[in-house]
């Protein structure tokens, strides 16, 4: 997941398609929500992506296994 870090979140978009939810940070961030059902339920990853729509961080929770 770290090579998606400095990414336009336009690749993830095409490969995992429209997220669960975007929330606005309030910073000028957005927080890109997946909920990977197909992995496994309790996988939801998030990415920060910042105001010019490049990707500056992720986090995860859930059994996840390594994407990408």
């Amino acid at each position: 997941m770290s090579g998606g870090v400095g990414r336009p979140i336009a690749d993830i978009q095409k490969t995992w398609g429209a997220p669960d939810e975007i929330r606005d940070l309030g910073n000028g961030d957005k927080e890109y929500k997946y909920w990977l059902k197909k992995l496994d339920k309790s996988c939801i990853h998030y990415w920060i992506v910042g105001s010019d729509e490049i990707i500056k961080g992720y986090s995860y929770e859930g059994r996840c296994r390594p994407i990408g």
